[in-house]
Order: C-alpha cells, then sequence, then structure tokens
C-alpha cells in the first residue's frame, strides 16, 4: 500500500473511477453505436469571396452544414460574424491576413457575414462541408 492508502497495484479499486456512463436511454452506448452518431461529409465545396469595407455574405444558412473552414487571403483584417451583418464593433472573430478559422462544433448552420477593415483586393477562400 502507498503512503495515500491507495494500492496502484490493485486494479479492483480504479474500477470506481472506470465506470461506465449511461445514456438517457438507460443503458451504456457501445463504441459503435457513439460513433454512429457522428455525421461525416460527403461533399466539400470551395468557394471565395472578395474583400469588401461592407458587409458581405459569406455563407446561407444550411441545415446540411457539417463545418466551413476560412483562409483570409487578403492584406487586410477580415471580421466574420456568425449571423448577419459583420461591422467593425459587432463580429464573431477577427482574421487577421493569413489567418485561417474553423467552425467550431457543434457546427453553426445559420447565416455568415464578413467585413474587412479595407478592400485592396484579396478574398477569403470558404471551403464547407456537407451532405
Amino acid at each position: 500500500m502507498s503512503r495515500s492508502g491507495f494500492d496502484f497495484w490493485d486494479w479492483r479499486q480504479w474500477g470506481e473511477l472506470f465506470k461506465p456512463v449511461t445514456a438517457s436511454l438507460g443503458r451504456t452506448a457501445t463504441a459503435t453505436e457513439a460513433l454512429a452518431d457522428e455525421r461525416k461529409s460527403s461533399v466539400a465545396t470551395v468557394t471565395q469571396v472578395s474583400d469588401s469595407a461592407t458587409s458581405v455574405q459569406l455563407l446561407a444558412a444550411a441545415d446540411d452544414r457539417l463545418g466551413a473552414y476560412f483562409y483570409n487571403e487578403s492584406t487586410a483584417n477580415a471580421r466574420i460574424k456568425l449571423g448577419t451583418t459583420a461591422t467593425a464593433a459587432d463580429y464573431t472573430v477577427l482574421l487577421v491576413p493569413g489567418a485561417f478559422y474553423e467552425l467550431p462544433t457543434p457546427t453553426y448552420t445559420g447565416h455568415i457575414d464578413c467585413i474587412w477593415e479595407s478592400a485592396p483586393g484579396g478574398f477569403i477562400t470558404i471551403t464547407e462541408l456537407g451532405v
């Protein structure tokens, strides 16, 4: 036994730490069932949107969106808003030139807008994942 009274070599004591989690169904989900709930993308659509000093739409709302990636290929900072009408004061994430952003999980499926600090002639590359 160790000084703490816990014998690290007696695996029976570890049983309480590794109890399975029971789902609301009243039973433990198997690993296969847990993986079956994970949605996989079969479609990737790449688009580019030119930079603009006024708010522009990057992606329309899409219930089947599983993810999206944004790469700022402008020399101006881009402000992406998860929602409509991005402004200098109302945005979700700031992308400096050359920055990359991935939508977090769970995936936001609503409208996504963007505004740049200026419009020097660059763009943002978007990859949207769907089914």
